[in-house]
């Protein structure tokens, strides 16, 4: 027995048995071959969304966060550093939008990707924080004056202002310094907690300052070195900001504030 084979041009297969005879003719559509694909197609498909759903409620029962596997996974392939998942804000100075001055009567502009400030200046970002966050001053510098710091847990009350600071403080006897404002803006001495420079510091150069603020605790670091540590527990939220000093010129090039 001879099997011709047709092939049509829609893909159809068309068969003619016994010596070319149409005693028998068998006609396989293309369709049939496209359409298992497609089943083959959708039940990986439900297969995968099944697998899915059965992750998601497996982490939702063992009390994981799909968010904190998500960032623990973009952390672990990051292998250029820094984490963006903890950002509560992230400020690179491309605008002032998100800043308002609240007291002092100096200048604060934008400069080659750098915020200065000079004079008396105090200003707040407009992020709503939680409670406890770490502060980050990224390349902070110190061109001349009295000094500069980062304020937290800060609080407008009418013309006035309460709430926490950390300052580089070269007028104050060359003192790294954690400062306490009562709810019209006055500085409360003695501070909450000072201590001396190490020898060889030099304010006039970079250097990144971060606070760790968490409940009464408050951690100051310079350079990733540990300087001081205040404890006070009359403020428990507030704002962010930045303050220089009197006569001081500063310049920033970043800030970031991230979960503790």
């Amino acid at each position: 027995m001879v099997i011709i084979k047709i092939v049509g041009q829609d893909g159809s297969d068309f068969r003619v048995f016994n010596n070319g005879h149409l005693q028998s003719l068998e006609v396989k559509p293309a369709m049939k071959k496209n359409t298992m694909k497609g089943d083959g197609f959708t039940e990986y498909a439900l297969i995968l969304a099944l697998v899915a759903v059965a992750v998601i409620l497996m982490l939702v029962l063992t009390g994981t966060s799909i968010k904190d596997l998500y960032c623990s996974v973009t952390d672990a392939l990051n292998f250029k550093g820094g984490s963006t998942c903890n950002n509560l804000l992230l400020d690179g100075f491309g605008k002032l939008t998100d800043w308002t001055k609240f007291w002092g009567g100096g200048t604060w502009t934008l400069a080659n990707g750098q915020l200065c400030t000079a004079g008396d200046m105090r200003i707040l970002n407009k992020a709503a924080l939680p409670n406890d966050y770490n502060i980050n001053l990224n390349g902070a510098t110190l061109n001349s004056g009295n000094g500069y710091g980062t304020l937290f847990r800060m609080a407008k009350n009418g013309t006035g202002y309460s709430g926490y600071g950390f300052m580089v403080d070269p007028g104050l006897n060359n003192q790294f310094v954690f400062r306490k404002y009562t709810t019209n803006g006055v500085e409360i001495d003695p501070p909450l907690a000072a201590v001396k420079f190490p020898p060889g510091f030099n304010p006039g150069v970079n250097h990144d300052i971060s606070v760790n603020v968490v409940g009464s605790t408050f951690t100051a670091y310079v350079d990733g070195v540990k300087m001081l540590t205040a404890n006070d527990s009359t403020y428990t939220s507030g704002q962010v900001g930045i303050r220089s000093i009197v006569n001081a010129n500063a310049c920033i090039n970043g800030m970031t504030v991230t979960a503790p």
